[in-house]
């Protein structure tokens, strides 16, 4: 079922790239503005399941001991670390509450990540789109892979946000917006 009716911007975080570039190489049609905001890596992207990732999987899917290592690593104190720049306290508690709704069902798409299952090769794609491409950034982020999106498709734009890292939208979220309205206008 096409739920996309007409051409649409997207704006996608970090992991969820790949899958985005790949959906508007797949059917361009159905996507104008693409707007990536802190994009993995094409180099994390090409990571695909390798033979220890069926074994992770399994173990990881067994109920006590799955759950109580995606509890470990999904606590307050955990995100905290796991997000760092200036990320307020109440989207941690967000995160952290989401990550803990439906029974941990969440659990399941950390198991697919962690054992790269979510991953695709983006380089082809990447070079062949058309479309107009943005990215935002955090000034203190990992500057390689701007370099590295632009070296396979020279078109895309960036802008670095001052004072962020890896979540523009979330600490600076003014800013942000102001930048996300200058390009999707």
């Amino acid at each position: 079922v096409n739920v996309i009716h007409s051409k649409t911007d997207v704006v996608a975080t970090a992991g969820s790239t790949p899958i985005v570039i790949m959906a508007a190489f797949n059917n361009h049609a159905l996507f104008n503005k693409i707007i990536l905001v802190s994009p993995l890596s094409v180099e994390d992207a090409l990571k695909g399941p390798d033979n220890l990732s069926g074994i992770r999987r399994h173990i990881l899917n067994v109920p006590v001991i799955g759950t109580s290592v995606y509890n470990i690593l999904f606590n307050r104190l955990s995100l905290r670390k796991l997000i760092d720049g200036r990320i307020p306290a109440d989207y941690i508690n967000a995160c952290h509450e989401n990550a803990h709704l439906g029974d941990a069902s969440a659990k399941y798409l950390f198991i697919s990540t962690e054992c790269n299952f979510t991953t695709v090769t983006i380089s082809k794609a990447l070079s062949e789109l058309d479309n107009c491409i943005y990215m935002i950034n955090g000034m203190h982020n990992n500057n390689d892979v701007i370099d590295e999106y632009i070296h396979i498709n020279p078109a895309i734009e960036n802008v670095m946000i001052q004072d962020a890292k890896k979540l523009p939208q979330v600490e600076q979220p003014a800013e942000f917006v102001r930048q996300a309205e200058i390009f999707l206008n």
